[in-house]
């Protein structure tokens, strides 16, 4: 079996608070063949993604690099300077963690990766929280200074604002702090320091966010929608070009649909397509919708279509889940059979776009 042993990920950058910190992480691997022997001074092919929350999590970030592995079998990269697929690196909250790293490697260069990692960041560098620091200013006779603020000139007004955190305004000895004020979401209450999700218990088939849902996980609160009609029919490329172009959206699980249609519409968005019409799709508010992916439609059509709810058609519906470079996945809806078909010759295909609530 191929693998990647992965020996060390090292972190590091270099900024002050007030600095714009690069927006660079170090990784390095040793990449070993299907006979275990190591890959020594050769050119590998490389995905790495960030995902959020688990393994099996949303991908936040997806790049791609061609490193050479040196006379031990290690390729170093700077994650963060690669080819964007999908994502700003440089955006990424770190705080809202964990975040794990997926890294798919072609040992012969090329974009047919075979071997597969995974593994949790341990720590994040100061800096990279660093670009989202709040960063406090001071008035006259006001100092700030390691956390302590001294004041110096007991009369000066004190003006002391973080954007989205607790003020104090006022002059010596009279301050007043103010607090932010917190909007819930729906089913979301927040009284005092508590805050309490009200949510009913949500069933299959029901209205809520935007759609039908069709998918609810162990927490009872999450899960996946449908909007509630199909949108039409179209190609999954926007032109005959594309046809043999892969766009590697090979990715077939929950929430994957989204990593898949993020890589597509970088490449082709904007275009009339199957993603296009997702990504384009508003109602009530919700305009985070996306191509399912093989894995979430085959949920559509088990967790709704068969139990008569949603609307369905008998046909063909996409998936975001390529079959090849000249065709992707779709799923007959009036048996639940799979094909492969030719991602420009079936423009009839049906679009039915998800979200993730």
């Amino acid at each position: 079996m191929k693998k990647i042993i992965t020996i060390l990920s090292a972190l590091f950058m270099t900024a002050t608070l007030f600095a714009q910190s690069p927006q660079r992480m170090s990784y390095q691997a040793v990449v070993r063949n299907a006979s275990n022997n190591l890959v020594l001074n050769t050119p590998v092919g490389m995905r790495v993604s960030i995902l959020q929350g688990s393994v099996f999590g949303a991908s936040v970030y997806v790049e791609t690099q061609t490193p050479t592995t040196n006379s031990n079998g290690l390729v170093s990269l700077s994650i963060g300077s690669g080819t964007i697929l999908a994502g700003s690196f440089s955006t990424i909250n770190w705080a809202n963690g964990p975040y794990f790293i997926k890294t798919e490697t072609d040992p012969l260069g090329g974009t047919a990766y075979s071997i597969t990692g995974s593994s949790e960041l341990m720590s994040v560098p100061y800096a990279l929280y660093a670009g989202n620091a709040t960063t406090y200013t001071s008035g006259n006779g006001i100092s700030i200074s390691n956390g302590n603020i001294t004041n110096t000139a007991p009369n000066q007004t004190v003006s002391i604002v973080a954007a989205g955190s607790t003020s104090v305004i006022g002059t010596y000895p009279n301050y007043t702090v103010s607090s932010p004020s917190y909007i819930a979401g729906n089913g979301i209450t927040i009284n005092s320091n508590t805050i309490s999700i009200s949510n009913p218990s949500l069933t299959i088939g029901s209205s809520y966010a935007g759609g039908i849902v069709f998918y609810i996980d162990a927490t009872g609160q999450h899960g996946l929608v449908s909007a509630s009609n199909d949108q039409g029919t179209n190609s999954w490329v926007p032109s005959v070009t594309w046809t043999n172009t892969a766009i590697f959206s090979t990715f077939d699980c929950y929430l994957c649909g989204d990593v898949n249609s993020r890589i597509a519409n970088n490449l082709f968005g904007g275009v009339s397509n199957a993603f296009q019409i997702c990504s384009t799709y508003s109602i009530g508010g919700y305009s985070d919708w996306y191509l399912p992916s093989r894995y979430e439609l085959t949920l559509m059509y088990l967790n709704l279509k068969t139990m008569n709810l949603g609307n369905f058609s008998n046909g063909w519906y996409w998936s975001s889940t390529e079959f090849s470079s000249q065709a992707a996945w779709v799923i007959n809806f009036t048996n639940g059979s799979y094909a492969g078909y030719s991602k420009w010759g079936s423009p009839s295909v049906i679009v039915r776009p998800i979200r993730a609530f």
